[in-house]
Order: C-alpha cells, then sequence, then structure tokens
C-alpha cells in the first residue's frame, strides 16, 4: 500500500456469521436472516456485520500494522465461541484475527 493509500481510511468489516448460535427456539424459521429481527426473550437485534474503522492520524505509512479492539457482545445473545466470527477487509477477503471472548454484558436480560 502507498503512503498515500494507508492515509485512506481502513475499513475492516467484522462479520459476525452466528447461523447456530443466534437460532430463535421459538422459531421454525431461518436460524440467520439479514437484517435479523429482534427475538422476543433478547430484545436484542442481531447483528449480521459490524464496521470498525481505523484511522492513520500520526502521517505515518502503515502497512499490515497491528490493530486491537473490543466489541460488546450481550449475554442474551448466548455467544458461547468465536469459531462463528470472522474478520474481513472492505473487499470481503478474510485477514489474519485472534478472537476470543473477555467478559459477558448482561443487556437484555
Amino acid at each position: 500500500m502507498s503512503p498515500r493509500g494507508s492515509r485512506r481510511l481502513v475499513h475492516v468489516s467484522v462479520l459476525l456469521m452466528l447461523f447456530a448460535f443466534f437460532a430463535d427456539p421459538f422459531d421454525a424459521g431461518p436460524a440467520f436472516a439479514a437484517p435479523a429481527p429482534t427475538t422476543a426473550y433478547s430484545q436484542v437485534p442481531v447483528p449480521s456485520q459490524l464496521i470498525l474503522t481505523v484511522r492513520e492520524t500520526a502521517g505515518v505509512p502503515r502497512v499490515n500494522e497491528v490493530v486491537r479492539s473490543g466489541v460488546p457482545m450481550p449475554r442474551s445473545l448466548n455467544l458461547r465461541s468465536v469459531a462463528g466470527l470472522a474478520v474481513v477487509d472492505a473487499s470481503g477477503s478474510a485477514v489474519p484475527a485472534e478472537l476470543k471472548i473477555t467478559a459477558r454484558w448482561n443487556a437484555g436480560k
């Protein structure tokens, strides 16, 4: 990437492929739909993607730099594993990522 290109916003989409994790046990429909409906028991919409924007503010050309971020997930979504999660770039290509659950948030309970 050129220095000029490195100054542009880098959009990283976190695709939440949560097919099995968010199936509504009271709904016989598909386990995942976009946009996902709000379930009666959680009252929290299930996102299909979350966009994180990384800005270069120091004026330093950067290529393949490490980015660290946290994304809070409500406990009511019942996310028990990161196996269904992926990080992709703006073109939809998978990028190396290390994902882990560090805490639980009690929203929607």
